[in-house]
């Protein structure tokens, strides 16, 4: 397996960590509002001037700020950082608000200590609407023009397109760890981005840590809160834990991110919940004491821990990878046009096994084995110059192959609504069957041809070919007959029930739900603690 390759910098080691720190306390804003809206008043009253001053958002900071010391009795310093956010160019209404709204989170917070929670609610509810209506009524808040301040609108019902379901999480902030090798996409990180959506729509806050890269930048464009991280630096999940103060769990995936996860769960003393994707259970039989929830993708990878890790039975939940029925859909009339193939995946050694299956079925292409089609293949990774010297190789050009790179769920989801046959496995191996393509799952080892519904059941059972082996005893001579008859029957009746299969994976494995069933544990796991 290629050995995980860090971004290159220019830093030193030790401006690498006071880099991370610095970009961790670009937060504050948002760590001070989680606290203002928990009545946690004695951290907020910390905050000095000093540390605000050149926050571009330091107008509601020093606000905040001015209004935990009133909580605490501290008058003097309180009307200090009012004087402040005024020189600073805060309006009167803007406090006033505030001040109302934090009147009612101390009233709330009273209530719900003396066991009414019902009232507790009705005061929290006065406080959201306190602080929020005035904000949402101006997107231009009339404070000072260098304050970033009106480019957020707070306790909004819709945030960056994210529309708010329920309050399952309101005021909880969910940290997901991950790792990863591609630093583009894949299966890990669309799961990550629709649990970190999930978490939005339940008005929680998910705060995503994984290494630089482009699925870091698409995250914070989409208004994700990120801290990327190089995981060859020890120790950094000490200052996360410091610099954001609370969080309430941590959902963390195997490797280096596991390691983290265990830490700044321990520190917080938080729930931890540990998703396992594969057949890599990243040795949890040593930890699973720690971990207080497991989830899993597919039946088959609940079974194989299960056998491992017997006394733990209880905490292995089976929650898979969702798909978005509102973009990925079945047109039989889509697959009319000129028939072709693609391949969707990551193009590394994860996958070698469907890139060389790729490979062989252009080498009989190019020897007139099978018929000739175009391809286009969906995806990158180390391996991609390594497959694009392979096929002008075997064909002598790329006339027939086109490289697309990733694709985003949008683009995806077009390419597959026309394709008719497709080499995928796991997430993209759902969302092609889905699609209505005739599909080989080609996964961690062997592949699967989807011809009846027996093959489709033993892909359900091992999360669409991304791990289970043991149903690949198929011949490569299998392998091109199921192409020849992809081919030859395109513009007719398919004698599998594509329909039934789509709408059988819509209604099953709608991410939307499999979202709410992963909200509805984060829920239970802190209210347990």
């Amino acid at each position: 397996m290629q050995k995980n390759i860090p971004l290159t910098r220019s830093t030193n080691k030790r401006e690498e960590i006071l880099n991370e720190k610095s970009e961790i306390i670009s937060g504050l804003l948002k760590n001070c509002r989680a606290q203002w809206q928990r009545g946690e008043w004695e951290s907020l009253s910390q905050l000095r001037e000093s540390m605000l001053r050149t926050n571009p958002n330091r107008v509601e900071l020093a606000i905040l700020v001015a209004i935990a010391n009133l909580q605490r009795g501290n008058f003097s310093k309180a009307n200090n950082f009012f004087d402040i956010s005024m020189k600073w160019g805060a309006g009167k209404k803007v406090i006033g608000r505030l001040l109302v709204s934090s009147s009612y989170i101390s009233l709330s917070r009273a209530a719900n200590l003396s066991g009414d929670k019902e009232r507790s609610l009705y005061f929290f509810e006065k406080a959201i609407h306190a602080k929020g209506e005035y904000f949402q009524k101006n997107t231009k808040i009339i404070l000072d023009q260098n304050s970033e301040f009106n480019q957020d609108v707070i306790f909004s019902r819709e945030v960056d397109n994210i529309k708010i379901k329920n309050q399952l999480l309101l005021g909880k902030r969910v940290l997901i760890v991950l790792w990863f090798r591609n630093l583009s996409g894949g299966g890990l990180h669309e799961n990550v981005r629709d649990t970190a959506n999930s978490i939005r729509e339940s008005s929680g806050e998910p705060i995503v840590i994984c290494p630089r890269s482009r699925f870091a930048e698409e995250l914070i464009a989409s208004g994700i809160r990120v801290i990327q991280v190089d995981y060859e630096i020890l120790g950094f999940e000490k200052t996360i834990h410091d610099c954001l103060a609370n969080y309430d769990l941590v959902h963390c995936h195997p490797g280096p991110s596991r390691i983290v996860g265990v830490k700044l769960a321990e520190m917080a003393n938080c729930p931890l919940v540990m998703t396992i994707h594969g057949g890599w259970d990243d040795g949890i039989s040593t930890y699973v004491d720690k971990v207080d929830a497991i989830v899993v993708v597919s039946q088959f990878i609940r079974d194989s821990l299960i056998n491992k890790i017997p006394h733990a039975k209880s905490k292995i939940l089976l929650i898979p990878n969702g798909v978005d029925a509102s973009e990925f859909g079945f047109d039989d009339a889509s697959k009319n046009g000129d028939f072709f193939a693609s391949f969707v995946g990551r193009i590394d050694v994860d996958k070698k096994d469907g890139i060389d299956l790729l490979t062989r079925i252009w080498e009989k292409q190019a020897s007139k084995e099978l018929p000739s089609f175009k391809w286009k293949v969906a995806g990158d990774g180390p391996l991609l110059s390594d497959l694009k010297e392979r096929s002008r190789k075997i064909f002598n050009d790329d006339k027939n192959i086109e490289y697309l790179g990733w694709l985003d769920r949008e683009a995806l989801a077009n390419l597959l609504y026309e394709t008719n046959f497709v080499i995928a496995a796991g997430r993209s191996g759902s969302e092609a069957l889905v699609s209505g393509c005739s599909t080989i799952l080609s996964g961690r080892e062997g592949f699967m041809l989807i011809r009846n519904w027996k093959n489709f059941t033993n892909a359900v059972y091992s999360n669409f070919g991304g791990y289970g082996s043991q149903f690949s005893q198929v011949s490569f001579d299998e392998v091109m007959d199921f192409v020849n008859e992809c081919f030859s029957s395109f513009d007719k009746k398919s004698t599998l029930s594509k329909n039934i299969i789509s709408q059988y994976i819509k209604k099953y494995y709608n991410k939307d739900d499999v979202g709410e069933k992963m909200i509805y544990q984060y829920a239970g796991l802190i209210m347990g603690r």
